[in-house]
């Protein structure tokens, strides 16, 4: 009877011991770190749905638990079946918490819509993040095909089901002050542009970011090391992590990946957000005493097919097939490169240098691959979009194809902040860089290709 009665005792200090640890349990796992919160979004409704499941199983085997970490996942009908990853196979969006031991919590699905703007998605992620894990920092990862500046019919995050992208401009008329993160880290293609960065600075009265870590060329399918990323994180307390360490420990963790993956193609580069508006009033400033340079400037920055040795580029322009949809789309030069190359003018030297030290500013430091032989670490990797207006693309000058690149708002295209600041429409007198490209290409303001006058 005593055996029996302390078996059942047994059970019932057990059965309620399992039940608090259980509680306890839980209430740790979802105790928000107050430090950072870490949110991931995986624009996965494309052809890198298979390399971006891979980064979250990365994280999956790599998260400790050290910082709050937050997913939201696009996913394709199209492409991956996998079923492992996120534990079943869907399409659509869906929202994650990531746990230690590769655990993963669905926070939220109902509220996000497949056919909504990616933008609002977005919004809307990043609010949700917010509001389930307060915290001191945030930092905002975005893993997806990547267009720069350019949104003739993409900037990043693309949806292929509703031919959705997130355009330069809504980051700034969709987002608001109240989604700005600590960090931006770009895993995608060509986000290292000024044009983009300077529509996200600090102090725009919109979303902005302190730092961002961004690629100025393409960049491999394969993305981001997201599993040494991680292990690299947990050798720090989150309290110990600021900012500007985040960005160094993202960049350094991609240097060392692409020299063990043996890659000369890839570049990255971690920017002083705050820098930023210096670098656009300098370019500015060289560009509108070089207005009636057109000539020498655009023969040094070349035409056609170009080498690396000769001009630091962010493009392919040597391939026959596509290299003149290169120099439409993704025209991309080293601005550190075209200052020392102008500084060679003596009219234009010091405005050069000037040019040259707000980049050396900006660009807390910086990669590339031993393709880009003129590039220089730490000084290069900021890009600026420098096109050949003349050039004919299908018997069209592509100025009058890049309207997108425009101070005004063409069609859910340009309303870049970088085209607009610093000038006013119509007063005939050229003022920044955007005002000088179109006095260049636009027939000296007679074809008005782009609903703008000087």
């Amino acid at each position: 009877m005593k055996q029996i009665l302390f078996l059942i005792i047994s059970v019932l200090l057990f059965s309620c011991c399992a039940a608090d640890d259980e509680e306890v349990k839980k209430n740790i796992i979802f105790y928000p770190d107050t430090n950072w919160t870490f949110m991931f979004y995986f624009g996965a409704d494309n052809d890198l749905e298979y390399y971006l499941l891979r980064n979250i199983k990365q994280m999956k085997e790599s998260y400790t638990g050290n910082v709050n970490v937050v997913f939201l996942i696009d996913r394709s009908s199209s492409y991956s079946s996998d079923s492992k990853i996120l534990g079943e196979n869907f399409s659509g969006i869906r929202v994650f918490q990531m746990l230690p031991d590769g655990i993963l919590h669905v926070l939220n699905e109902s509220s996000f819509q497949d056919d909504e703007s990616r933008a609002f998605t977005l919004k809307k992620f990043i609010k949700l993040g917010k509001e389930k894990f307060p915290a001191e920092h945030y930092a905002l990862f975005i893993g997806s095909h990547g267009g720069g500046a350019r949104s003739t019919n993409r900037n990043i995050i693309y949806s292929e089901s509703n031919e959705s992208w997130v355009y330069t401009h809504e980051f700034s008329d969709v987002l608001s002050a109240d989604e700005s993160v600590d960090v931006l880290a770009l895993d995608a293609c060509f986000m290292g542009n000024l044009e983009f960065l300077y529509q996200i600075r600090p102090d725009n009265g919109s979303f902005q970011t302190d730092f961002a870590v961004a690629s100025a060329p393409t960049e491999w399918s394969y993305g981001w090391n997201y599993r040494s990323l991680f292990a690299a994180i947990a050798k720090y307390k989150s309290s110990e992590i600021t900012p500007l360490l985040l960005g160094k420990i993202i960049l350094e963790n991609h240097r060392n990946y692409t020299q063990t993956e043996e890659l000369d193609d890839q570049v990255l580069s971690l920017f002083d957000m705050r820098k930023i508006k210096d670098v656009k009033n300098a370019v500015d400033n060289l560009f509108v005493a070089a207005k009636d340079m057109k000539d020498q400037l655009c023969a040094l920055r070349g035409y056609g097919s170009l080498v690396q040795s000769d001009t630091l580029h962010y493009f392919d322009s040597s391939n026959p097939y596509y290299s003149a949809f290169e120099w439409l789309e993704y025209c991309y030069f080293d601005l550190y490169d075209i200052a020392l190359k102008v500084k060679d003018y003596e009219n234009l030297s010091e405005l050069a240098q000037t040019l040259m030290e707000t980049v050396e500013q900006a660009v807390i430091c910086s990669f590339a691959g031993s393709y880009f032989k003129r590039f220089v670490a730490d000084k290069s990797g900021l890009s600026i979009f420098f096109p050949d207006g003349d050039r004919l693309y299908d018997g069209v000058p592509m100025w009058e194809a890049q309207k997108w690149y425009n101070a005004k708002l063409v069609e859910n295209q340009g309303n870049l902040a970088f085209c607009r600041d610093g000038a006013v429409e119509s007063n005939k007198i050229i003022e920044n860089y955007f005002e000088v490209l179109d006095y260049w290409f636009d027939s000296v303001n007679e074809r008005n290709v782009n609903d703008y006058e000087y």
